[in-house]
């Protein structure tokens, strides 16, 4: 596998441009959406695929081995779990 580095670093360069035009979509969301559960979600999911972008092509995880990203990547989504149900029984509660 032959890769020129104007290669690599055109890759690296479009990676850059699509990290900024998310983090401009987050900060849309975050200006002009009125505040809300749907609003949330949306960050959450935008930021969660520029983090996966960030860790992917940035720090070069895509050529690590299986183990080392599902050991990086199953306690995040725990992470994001245990704060979905938080959220939500804070919600469920302050109803009763």
């Amino acid at each position: 596998m032959n890769h020129s580095s104007s290669e690599h670093s055109t890759t690296n360069w479009n990676v850059v441009f699509l990290i900024l035009a998310l983090i401009a979509v987050v900060f849309g969301l975050a200006l002009f959406i009125p505040g809300g559960a749907l609003k949330t979600v949306l960050i959450v999911s935008v930021s969660a695929v520029w983090a996966f972008f960030l860790l992917n092509d940035l720090m070069h995880l895509k050529f690590e081995s299986k183990t080392l990203k599902l050991s990086l990547s199953l306690p995040i989504i725990f992470l994001f779990w245990l704060l979905g149900v938080l959220f939500l029984s804070a919600i469920f509660y302050s109803f009763h």
